[in-house]
C-alpha cells in the first residue's frame, strides 16, 4: 500500500521516469492500475496518462467512466481527448462527464463530448443546466435530447425565471394536455397534476413575456395557426 501511494503520489506530480520505472518493476491489479489512470486523469498529466493506457489491465470504462469524469470537470481538454480516442464516453450509471464539464463551465469539453453522449441515457444534465440558466449549454444538448427531457428543461428554466433561456426556448415547444406526436417538443402538463395551477401561471407568464404571439393560454397543438414546428 505504501509503494502504491508513492506511486500515486509520482503520477500528480508529474514524475514521468518515477512512473516509468513502477510500472516496469512493480505488478498492478486491475483495480490499482485503473485508479492510477484516475489520478493522472484529475491531475492532467497527459503523459503519464498515456503510459497507463497502454497497460493490458487498461479500462476506460472503469467506475463508469470515472477517469473522464474528472478530466471533464477539471477542465483538461487532452487528457478528455485521449480518453475519448480510447473508448470511454460521456454517459456513466452514476458518472456523468458531461454533466461535470457543463456545470463547470467548459464548453470546448462539452463539445467535446458531445458525439459521445446520450441524451437518453443521462436523465439530468440538460434539466440542470435548465436549472442553472446555463443557455449555451442547454442549446448544446437540445438536439442530442428526448422530448420528455426538453420538456422538463423549459419546465425547469421556466420555474427558475430564466428570461433568456426561455426565450431561446419558447419558439421550439407546443403547449398542451398530453403529447399528441414527436414531431414537436411538448410541455406536458398533465405531467405535473398535482401543481397545474402553479404551472400553468407560470407557463402563461412566460409566453405573455416572451412569445411574440403573446399567448395567454395552453394552445392545442392540433390547430394549425398556433403549431410551431421550429428545430433548434
Amino acid at each position: 500500500m505504501r509503494d502504491f501511494l508513492t506511486f500515486c503520489d509520482a503520477i500528480d506530480s508529474g514524475a514521468a521516469k518515477k512512473v516509468a520505472k513502477y510500472l516496469r518493476t512493480r505488478s498492478l491489479d486491475y483495480e490499482h492500475l485503473n485508479k492510477s489512470v484516475a489520478f493522472a486523469a484529475k491531475a492532467g498529466q497527459i503523459k503519464i496518462l498515456d503510459m497507463l493506457c497502454a497497460h493490458p489491465w487498461f479500462d476506460a470504462h472503469w467506475r463508469n467512466n470515472l477517469a473522464l469524469d474528472l478530466a471533464s470537470g477539471l477542465g483538461h481538454t487532452e487528457c478528455v481527448r485521449m480518453l475519448l480516442d480510447k473508448g470511454a464516453h460521456a454517459c456513466g450509471r452514476e458518472n456523468s462527464a458531461m454533466w461535470s464539464a457543463a456545470r463547470a463551465g467548459h464548453t470546448h469539453i462539452v463539445e467535446l463530448l458531445l458525439p459521445s453522449w446520450s441524451g437518453s441515457e443521462d436523465v439530468s444534465t440538460l434539466v440542470q443546466m435548465a436549472h442553472l440558466g446555463h443557455t449555451k449549454h442547454v442549446l448544446l444538448l437540445w438536439p442530442k435530447s428526448p422530448n420528455a427531457h426538453k420538456s422538463r428543461a423549459f419546465m425547469t428554466a421556466a420555474l427558475a425565471d430564466h428570461d433568456d433561456l426561455l426565450q431561446v426556448l419558447l419558439p421550439h415547444v407546443v403547449f398542451c394536455e398530453t403529447e399528441q406526436d414527436d414531431t414537436n417538443v411538448y410541455v406536458d402538463l398533465s405531467e405535473y397534476e398535482h401543481n397545474k395551477h402553479l404551472y400553468e401561471d407560470t407557463l402563461r407568464d412566460a409566453i405573455s413575456r416572451y412569445s411574440k404571439n403573446t399567448l395567454t393560454k395552453i394552445v392545442d397543438p392540433n390547430t394549425k395557426e398556433q403549431r410551431k414546428k421550429s428545430k433548434i
